[in-house]
């Protein structure tokens, strides 16, 4: 029923191609970008931070103007690596910890005698 409908106008050819490409380009890059790029989390159980998991060479870019950069890296020090565990987990744990630290800091500053406009109240 459609190719009849192209066939007798035959000008409208051209709207359906570009418009089913567009269709066709748009589906791909999402699927694209759902797929590689490491800051779109679909399933958060599995998989919580998968920005974690890009090494330094690794290109995230969708185009990169200088792809020798990528590279270059590669021999780098991974500036993350002070931030995680004996596992390669992140310390997700260890927020609370510095949160009880700084809170037991501001509470024996305040027995201390300082004022809470000193703290920053």
């Amino acid at each position: 029923m459609a190719f009849k409908f192209v066939a007798s106008q035959p000008a409208l050819a051209p709207l359906f191609v570009a418009v089913g490409l567009g269709i066709t380009g748009s589906a791909a890059f999402a699927y694209h970008y759902l797929h590689n790029s490491p800051d779109v989390v679909i399933r958060k159980r599995s998989h919580a931070e998968p920005w974690n998991n890009v090494s330094q060479q690794t290109n995230t870019k969708l185009f990169s103007f200088n792809p020798d950069f990528w590279s270059s890296r590669a021999s780098v020090a991974d500036p993350r690596a002070m931030f995680k565990d004996d596992n390669g987990v992140g310390a997700q744990g260890h927020g609370q910890a510095a949160v009880d630290r700084a809170k037991a800091i501001k509470e024996a500053k305040l027995r201390a005698g300082a004022s809470k406009e000193d703290l920053g109240h």
